[in-house]
């Protein structure tokens, strides 16, 4: 519990600070959450792509694995790696 001494200190500075008053200031507060959400889908955004070019690198390994097994010609190649990627990038 703050002693009463920083209890009157509280109050005198959250009366101090109530926010923009100029109708410039309350603007700026106001783009403030627009912004914070136009950053936060962009964030969204490339998480999502991050993830489906992984999901589509995954499947041309697996074409390209499923079609050397298929003609016998060629040495498959390895998933392991791709794998691992996908899982750390899903965590």
């Amino acid at each position: 519990m703050p002693s009463p001494k920083k209890l009157h200190a509280n109050k005198t500075n959250a009366q101090a600070s109530t926010g923009p008053k100029t109708a410039r200031g309350k603007a700026v507060a106001s783009a403030n959450a627009t912004l914070e959400c136009a950053l936060v889908e962009r964030i969204a955004v490339a998480i999502w792509r991050q993830r489906r070019l992984v999901r589509a690198e995954r499947q041309a390994i697996q074409k390209q694995n499923d079609d050397a097994a298929a003609e016998g010609t060629a040495y498959p190649v390895g998933l392991r790696n791709s794998e691992k990627r996908t899982q750390m990038i899903e965590q």
